[in-house]
């Protein structure tokens, strides 16, 4: 009988990563998912690092078991969290799964604001027009605030003065009062009065920012049209609200917290860095950290760059896989590309041996591993300031985000990265399979979808919009 239940839940594990994702859902059609062809017996890292990996390991069956029968795994690799979180909070013993559940929350919705942020502040400073309502000038000072240009915040809060409904004045004073004390990171204990703020902390809860808009706003011409608004501050406070729900599901691991979080902190949020913390597995499977010391090694690379592969090449294989990509300091792409390509085929040439044979999962599992290689580049080269090399690499990590790779805090990512960079169309197709399943990025909706309005009616009637 307990052979008979084990099979079943591998069954259920492994339906749950060849479930096909229909379209508008999370990863959908996108991209080939396909990584360059590679010689039989390339290696991109050594074997010891290749056997250090999760994939590796949880190719033996007694080590996969306590995740085989737990559905809220299944969940998980479908990238489906309100599942997982159903799962995990009825079940003591997966404190740390339904932790990190409402961190992966958290990121998502840390890069909503982030998305938010941008469009605001491309919408209603370089882009803002004479019609635009006078609240504008919050939604503006919102922007800068969470991209930390205070410069930018204060200068708009003072423009604003006393206008708008008290609601929303509520809300101004708050940010200036916040201003006014230092600007200390985080902001959130100052935002009490902003719209639609989760209530009271609760582990396996989802809350949600309210009635959607936030705001209603009335255009300065002669039609006077209605102008619709979220808040960005509230997609903020929505983020450490799944944040601190984490860390009270599992107060011990505070520290593997701060060092996974660093790669998606908003620009004005401190990085922790690298701590020298255990990391179970439950923070592994199944995700984007290979081993334990890559999580540190991510942690480190977003502040350091080049220099965290140094240090950490011989201990984290996303390190030892970035290296010779790495030439005078610089990530080199088509280097990198290959290396992830590499990468895959070896870990899914060790899974088979170990598995003693070709297995379903191998697949998936690998394509993970690809898909991890080219992120971790990305951050490095984020942090080396290599504008388009990393961008090469984010996009090619997207294309190959399909199915069990597919990871929403990444995508909402690459959404927010467009906006920061004025291509609201991509933004939005992305952010359109995000709002299925996490309505609350709505209220990121409302300034994308101006900036792409206000980009498409500045365009040469022949050009494209980008």
């Amino acid at each position: 009988m307990t052979t008979l239940r084990r099979s079943i839940s591998t069954l259920a594990l492994l339906g749950a990563l060849f479930l096909s994702i229909g379209p508008g859902c999370i990863g959908g059609d996108e991209g080939s998912g396909e990584s360059p062809a590679v010689e039989s017996g390339t290696t991109a890292v050594s074997a010891d690092m290749v056997a250090k990996t999760w994939p590796v390991r949880m190719s033996d069956d007694a080590a996969r078991a306590p995740f085989e029968a737990q559905s809220g795994w299944a969940a998980l690799f479908q990238r489906d969290h309100g599942q997982a979180l159903a799962a995990f909070a009825g079940d003591p013993a997966s404190s740390r799964a339904l932790a990190r559940t409402h961190l992966e929350l958290s990121a998502i919705y840390r890069q909503a604001a982030l998305l938010a942020a941008h469009s605001s502040r491309h919408v209603y400073g370089e882009l803002r027009v004479d019609e635009d309502p006078v609240e504008a000038d919050y939604l503006l000072a919102v922007g800068g605030a969470l991209t930390g240009d205070l410069d930018t915040a204060r200068t708009a809060l003072t423009a604003l003065g006393g206008a708008g409904e008290p609601t929303l004045q509520a809300s101004a004073a708050d940010w200036r009062a916040w201003l006014d004390g230092g600007a200390a990171w985080p902001p959130d204990g100052s935002l009490g009065d902003l719209p639609g703020a989760p209530g009271e902390v609760s582990p396996g809860t989802r809350p949600d920012l309210g009635e959607l808009p936030h705001y209603r706003f009335v255009e300065r011409s002669d039609e006077a049209r209605a102008v619709e608004a979220a808040d960005p501050g509230s997609l903020w406070l929505l983020a450490r609200w799944h944040e601190a729900a984490a860390r009270a599901a599992a107060p011990d691991d505070g520290a593997i917290m701060d060092m996974w979080l660093d790669p998606w902190r908003l620009p004005a949020e401190p990085h922790t860095g690298a701590s020298d913390t255990p990391v179970d597995d439950a923070w592994l499977f199944g995700g984007f950290l290979m081993a334990p010391e890559d999580l540190p090694f991510l942690a480190a690379a977003s502040k350091d760059g080049a220099a965290a592969v140094a240090a950490w090449k011989d201990r984290s294989p996303l390190a030892a896989v970035v290296a010779p990509a790495i030439v005078d300091g610089k990530v080199v792409p088509d280097k990198m590309l290959d290396q992830s390509a590499w990468f895959g085929q070896q870990l899914e040439a060790a899974m088979e041996a170990k598995s003693g044979g070709e297995q379903a999962y191998h697949g998936p599992f690998g394509q993970i591993a690809r898909v991890s290689a080219l992120r971790a580049a990305m951050v490095v080269a984020d942090a080396e300031g290599q504008y388009r090399d990393a961008g090469v690499l984010r996009i090619n990590a997207l294309d190959r985000s399909v199915q069990a790779a597919a990871d929403p805090v990444f995508i909402a990512s690459v959404a927010a990265w467009d906006a920061g960079n004025k291509n609201a169309l991509r933004a939005q197709e992305l952010v359109h399979r995000l709002v299925q399943s996490y309505p609350s990025v709505q209220a990121a909706r409302y300034p994308l979808d101006a900036l792409h309005i206000r980009l498409s009616r500045n365009a040469a009637p022949a050009a494209p919009v980008h």
